[in-house]
């Protein structure tokens, strides 16, 4: 079952203002709207560039996945996109990532991703 769903707006003001500490003046935000993990998927387009805002209620039972995923980003930063920052604020837990171009992988059969996959697989593995 997806995380239900927020906008950037929807956020309490003290949580927006916690990620603007970070990311300094945000211009425009996007809302991706996108993934099954998180509340709140956006773009936040700033002064110093786009950041990737990923977030979830601090008390949600998935909470633990952002935990695991800034955990391990410092080993997997050669393959994916760099935490930024992590803020806890007003019961929220988001995090901020640089961007990266790209688009949701097809793993259906056939699919071209399958073969990217493996490859991805095969580099994290000195890391296991």
């Amino acid at each position: 079952m997806p995380a239900p769903s927020i906008t950037f707006d929807g956020f309490p003001p003290g949580v927006r203002s916690a990620i603007e500490a970070e990311t300094g003046p945000i211009l425009k935000i996007e809302n991706l709207g996108t993934g099954l993990n998180s509340s709140l998927s956006a773009l936040a387009h700033t002064t110093g560039g786009v950041v990737f805002l990923k977030g979830l209620r601090a008390d949600h039972r998935w909470v633990w996945t952002q935990q695991r995923e800034a955990d391990i980003n410092p080993y997997v930063t050669p393959l994916a996109p760099r935490l930024l920052f992590h803020v806890v604020a007003y019961d929220w837990d988001v995090r901020g990532f640089e961007t990266i171009d790209g688009h949701h992988a097809d793993y259906s059969p056939g699919s071209p991703f399958a073969a990217v996959a493996v490859c991805g697989m095969d580099a994290f593995a000195p890391v296991a």
